[in-house]
């Protein structure tokens, strides 16, 4: 006869500990638009969410390579054509040289243009970290 072992989450406090709610990056805000953080609490990688209002532009720097995906709206990345939901024109691969120059961004359409930038590890060192919940 099999026995199993009961296996038990070692942190009973995951929400305190793990949840990531959106955080807005005061030192990018523009007229035209702004970045928070979305995916943080580690240095292996994260993430910000970019959004420029429709007619808006935004100068976007960042310390180093990361991708994009354009959620939605359209626009222009950096003088390339960008669409969120349309599979042509949603993805981009800033390198490091472009990255750490001011990039312009334009909203082009009606609507948020609502930008994800990935980055990998060690490229933000600046990455918001949470305090540890001891219940």
């Amino acid at each position: 006869m099999r026995r199993f072992k009961l296996l038990s989450f070692p942190d009973l406090e995951i929400q305190e500990n793990r949840h990531t709610p959106p955080v807005l990056i005061e030192a990018t805000r523009q007229e035209g638009g702004e970045e928070y953080w979305v995916f943080y609490n580690t240095t292996r990688f994260s993430g910000k969410k970019l959004m420029v209002h429709p007619g808006g532009t935004f100068q976007s720097r960042d310390n180093g390579v990361y991708d994009i995906l354009v959620w939605a709206g359209q626009g222009e990345y950096g003088g390339f054509e960008v669409e969120g939901q349309n599979p042509d024109l949603d993805e981009l691969l800033i390198c490091h040289e472009r990255a750490v120059q001011p990039l312009e961004v334009r909203n082009t359409g009606r609507e948020d243009l609502v930008i994800f930038k990935f980055f990998g590890p060690d490229i933000n060192p600046d990455v918001p970290m949470l305090p540890r919940y001891a219940g």
